[in-house]
């Protein structure tokens, strides 16, 4: 039976044949060492005898079609990758088949790797990452895709998660599931260190659970990366939740990401994450139907960011259960020139301590405006501090056309510590109080 096949346009070579249904490999790998387009033409076993690659591509312009087979470790031995791209090549393709049970990575790109493209993979219970992107500083990894991928059951001990990526420029990662995964420590699904120019599109985070902190979307020190149409759902964590937490970037971009039934078994849970992040843009972002212990907030601007926008982001139906524990759909501590437009925070409960739908604290910051927002039936066991704005800190920030009602509090305090001349209390509500001719800028505040 063929199992290894190099094809080239003229010639058709085997490079081994076996009579096994499923062929298994003792202490060594599959070295390809000339360009050309391969196939496996079985599934491979790999058993090693020590830390080594099942497959090692070491030349440029190569295609690994696995051709639906399986490649896997048959053996316990620790560190072993799956498929290893050597450093600094080109014009790589690896597609169509199954990489299961290795003790290290599914797939390790090195650094200085261009035009590397992963397509058409299930990637199962890689013990290390399922595909990690190991760039550099000065050798970075350009214009890479991975698409139509599913990373299932990786990382169950370990923190690097289904993909790994550092000092990377202009990947393309698509149509993705990361699901599965039982994890026994900390982990984050997606990690991003230094990437600038990364898109993510159709990513779907899902069914996931671990004894450890959980963060589904990690990035430090990114530039101008583009999220869309991010699903994270139905993850639960025995310890704190982060569905994206962005740190130390500039200028990311986040578009219908959905952050949906996660839940955190004793810590808090937050959404959207930022730490000093500058120039965000957030559009049709929601958090919704999560459920954490410590705390719950929706969107936290937190430490030094400054021009983060959100434009059309909802907040609604999270609950939070701890003692003394808070809700908060968005905060804002430390931020300046923030803006939120059209959101809405809704139907948001602590059962044992308070609900905000909007709260300034911490030092607040300044020069933010936020306008045109709804925000209702947010619900704390602590009705007297429970508010649809709350302004404990920060100065010069703008509070234009916000609607604010049934948030535990009296019509009066619905937005708490809002410039005094800029809020309506109407005892009912009535057309003529909403952006009338004669107050243009006021915001609602309505009772119960």
């Amino acid at each position: 039976m063929k199992l290894f096949y190099l094809i080239t346009a003229n010639y058709l070579k085997l490079a081994l044949i076996t009579s096994l249904i499923s062929i298994c490999l003792h202490a060594t790998d599959l070295l390809i060492t000339q360009p050309g387009m391969y196939k496996l033409g079985d599934n491979l076993i790999f058993n090693p005898s020590s830390t080594d690659n099942a497959i090692n591509i070491t030349v440029s312009n190569v295609v690994l079609d696995l051709g639906n087979k399986t490649v896997s470790q048959g053996n316990a031995v620790a560190s072993v990758d799956g498929i290893t791209i050597n450093s600094g090549l080109s014009n790589i393709i690896v597609q169509n088949g199954f990489i299961k049970n290795f003790t290290g990575n599914g797939i390790l790109i090195n650094q200085s790797c261009t035009r590397i493209n992963i397509n058409n993979l299930q990637i199962i219970n890689c013990s290390n990452c399922g595909i990690l992107l190991s760039g550099t500083v000065g050798n970075t990894i350009t214009n890479t895709i991975i698409t139509q991928c599913a990373i299932l059951g990786c990382s169950n001990a370990s923190a690097f998660g289904a993909i790994n990526i550092t000092q990377s420029n202009g990947l393309k990662i698509e149509n993705i599931v990361i699901a599965n995964t039982v994890g026994t420590t900390n982990i984050s699904f997606i990690t991003l260190a230094t990437c600038v120019l990364c898109t993510f599109n159709n990513i779907y985070i899902k069914n996931n659970s671990s004894t450890g902190f959980m963060r589904c979307v990690n990035e430090s020190a990114g530039t101008i990366n583009k999220y869309s149409n991010i699903l994270i759902a139905n993850n639960t964590t025995a310890n704190q939740f982060l569905g994206i937490n962005i740190i130390n970037s500039n200028a990311d971009s986040f578009n219908n990401v959905r952050v949906l039934a996660n839940s955190s078994s004793t810590q808090d849970l937050i959404g959207f994450n930022l730490n000093n992040c500058d120039n965000g843009i957030f559009r049709s972002c929601f958090v919704q139907n999560n459920s954490a212990i410590l705390g719950f907030t929706g969107f936290n601007f937190f430490t030094t960011g400054n021009q983060n926008f959100a434009i059309d982001c909802m907040v609604t139906s999270n609950s939070v259960s701890g003692a003394a524990a808070n809700s908060i759909g968005f905060n804002f501590d430390d931020g300046s020139r923030e803006v939120l437009r059209k959101c809405q925070v809704l139907n948001n409960s602590s059962t044992n301590g308070t609900a905000t739908g909007i709260f300034f604290q911490g030092t607040g910051g300044s020069g933010s405006i936020i306008t045109n927002c709804l925000v209702s039936r947010n619900v704390g066991v602590n009705a007297a501090s429970s508010f649809g704005v709350n302004r404990l800190a920060g100065t010069n920030n703008l509070f234009p056309q916000v609607v604010s009602f049934n948030n535990n509090t009296t019509a009066a305090n619905q937005l708490s510590g809002v410039p005094a001349g800029s809020v309506q209390t109407p005892a009912a509500p009535a057309s003529s109080n909403i952006n009338t001719l004669s107050s243009p800028w006021s915001s609602l505040a309505l009772g119960s």
